[in-house]
Order: structure tokens, then sequence, then C-alpha cells
């Protein structure tokens, strides 16, 4: 009892840290733009009340031609209306057109949230990470892309070195960035995929022959099989009720707290969380599985990269 409330009381300890800090943020950019605002109001209205000013000594100075241009009208002299030309190219009554003074909204229009929410990330600590597959550990029938963040499955086998690295029964590959402390997060586009394997792995996992799924063996994997059948690989396989098939799955790592999390990265809805304690480093990973010729559609595994 004593544990469960000691650790209830840290998560909420987190929480309300975590929102202090998006909450700070927040205040930060409405102080910020509310003060932006402001100083362009002032110095809007303050250019009126100028041109306001100049306009009120114009139409001062303009009553004052209104008598004597009544009068000349009445005379035929010219000298007379001469007089009162001159007199009337003395003053400022000439007509200015200069740009009209408004306040600017359009520079504090556009997508306010999203522009918000861009620069929000220099402040969360953890976002999806643009992780890379290592090629050296592909098994011969995946193919990576250049730049090493799409891996598919091909029906012959790529002309590569065979090396201890390299797996050679099944169709996995490891990542490229290793993971020996910190929290991590990363998201996996798998599209309409009917199977496929993701999670971690000791770094020093065997590479050959059939791989076992399991925590013991140093891998901690989620599959999908015939397109609806979601298992947590744990020492006894573990099956999910998954509502809403999704598209892209997160994988969390919280290496000094020992959890691998999976989510439904479209809903951030939690599908399973490992714990464990890590003795090694630890990588992602990944596998297609084989290609399914009655499938249509994309086939390849991606490794979402967030552009921010």
């Amino acid at each position: 009892m004593t544990a469960a409330q000691e650790e209830a009381e840290k998560l909420q300890q987190q929480v309300q840290e975590d929102f202090a800090t998006l909450r700070s943020f927040l205040d930060s950019e409405e102080k910020v733009l509310m003060e932006w605002i402001d100083t362009e109001k002032q110095h809007a209205l303050e250019e009126l009340e100028r041109l306001k000013a100049e306009c009120l000594q114009r139409t001062k100075h303009l009553s004052l031609l209104v008598g004597p241009f009544k009068a000349v009208l009445q005379t035929t002299d010219l000298s007379d209306v001469l007089k009162v030309l001159n007199i009337s190219s003395d003053g400022p009554c000439e007509t200015v057109n200069g740009p009209i003074v408004r306040f600017e909204a359009e520079k504090f229009c556009g997508p306010l949230q999203y522009k918000v929410w861009k620069r929000m990330f220099q402040i969360i600590q953890t976002v999806p990470e643009a992780y890379t597959f290592d090629h050296s550990t592909a098994h011969p029938h995946l193919e990576i892309s250049t730049n090493r963040r799409s891996v598919i499955p091909r029906r012959e086998a790529l002309p590569v070195d065979y090396s201890n690295g390299r797996f050679d029964g099944c169709l996995c590959v490891l990542g490229a960035e290793a993971i020996s402390m910190g929290k991590h997060y990363w998201e996996v586009t798998v599209n309409k995929k009917t199977k496929w394997d993701l999670g971690v792995a000791y770094s020093s996992v065997t590479r050959h022959g059939n791989i076992i799924y399991r925590p013991s063996r140093g891998i901690w994997c989620l599959t999908l099989r015939d397109g609806y059948r979601y298992e947590v690989c744990d020492e006894h396989d573990i099956q999910l009720e998954v509502q809403h098939k999704p598209s892209r799955i997160g994988i969390y790592v919280d290496y000094e707290g020992g959890l691998v999390s999976f989510f439904n990265a479209e809903m951030m809805q939690i599908l399973h969380v490992f714990r464990t304690r890590f003795t090694d480093q630890l990588l992602p990973l990944y596998s297609p599985c084989s290609m399914e010729e009655a499938v249509p559609g994309d086939q390849r595994l991606t490794i979402f990269k967030l552009n921010v």
C-alpha cells in the first residue's frame, strides 16, 4: 500500500510539473503576443492622432479662405482673383495623398495555434525521434530506402554481404541508434499492413536462425497477424483487444524506469506496457514480415519523422 501510494504521488507530481511547464510556456507566448499587439496599436493610434491634428490645422486654414473666395466670385477684377489665389497658396491647403494609416491586423493572422504548437517543441522533452534503419543488420529479403527510414520486403534476396550482424532467419532489421539512457519515443507508419513486428531488443541479440520474441531473450515486441490479431510477446503471448486499427504505432522507452510502451500513435491510446530492468543497451527492432502477394498496397514500414 505504501509503495502504491508513493508511486501514485510521484506520478501526480510529474503530471503537475509537466502541465505547469506547458502552461508557463503558453502564458509567456500570450504575454509576448499581447504586448506586440499593444505596441502596434499604440503606434497606429499615435500616427492617426498626428494626422488628425494636421487635418484640423488645414481645415482651419481653408475656413479662413472661404470669405475671400465668396467675395471674389462677385467681381470681374482679375487682380482681385489673383490676390486671393496668392493668399491661398501661402498655407497648407494642398491635397495630401499619403498612405492610409491603420492597424495592420494581418500581421497577426494565420494559424496562431499551429505556430505556437511548433514553438512548443522547444520545451517538450520527449518528441517523435527520426530514427533510421541499420542496413547492415537487415535480412537479405529486406530493402532499406536511401534515407534509411523505410523498409520493404522483397521476394528475391538482395546481393548483400552476409555478416555476423545480419539477420538470416527472421525478416528483421535493427535501428541504427542505440538507447542506453533517458526517455525516447518514435513512431512507425504501418499503413494497412496485415502483419508486422515492432519493438526493442538488446544490441547483443542473436541474429541467426529463428528468433523467439521474449523479454527473457532480450526482446520486447508487439506483433500483428492476419490484420487483426495484435499480440504482446511476453513470456506467454498476450492477445490484445484493439478496437481501432492504428496506421501508426508509437514506441516509448524509459531506460532508467524500465518501461517499453506501445501506443496507437494516431489517438495516443496505450496498447501495452512492459516493465523490466534493462542491463544492456537497446536497439529498435522492426520486421515488415514477408511479402504478401494477396495484399494490395504499400507493404513497407516507415519511421515517422515529425517536421517542425
